[in-house]
């Protein structure tokens, strides 16, 4: 059985790596540091869940999750969102945006973890 891949996209290399060394083990991980290259793997790669930041310089996450639902290929992709604003404002804009993960740096793996897992049954 192929492991799930998870797209994980954020700005930060440290928070990338951060992600990767937690979810290697049990999931298959692709990386992009800016929302454009996200965009781009997820042409080619396909991935069954996507974690991205909010707040990147090229492109914030409630553009990218309004780009890949435009597309029927990539609308049901489930998606989490992940950043060091804990702003209610934010967490609103997830949950309108019909993604109601919203998690704040530093994360919480355990729970992150339980919510990739809940978000994958879902298929």
């Amino acid at each position: 059985m192929t492991l799930p891949l998870i797209l994980c996209i954020d700005d930060d290399p440290i928070s990338i790596k951060l992600l990767k060394s937690f979810l290697c083990e049990q999931f298959r991980i692709s990386t992009a540091l800016s929302a454009q290259d996200g965009l781009e793997l997820i042409k080619n790669e396909r991935p069954d869940l996507i974690i991205s930041d909010v707040l990147m310089p090229d492109m914030n996450g409630f553009e990218i999750i309004s780009k890949l639902r435009e597309s029927p290929e990539t609308a049901k992709i489930p998606f989490i969102f992940i950043s060091s604003l804990a702003q209610l404002s934010n967490i609103g804009t997830s949950e309108r945006s019909g993604i109601p993960q919203f998690f704040t740096k530093p994360i919480d793996h355990d729970h992150l973890l339980d919510s990739i897992k809940r978000l994958l049954s879902k298929d």
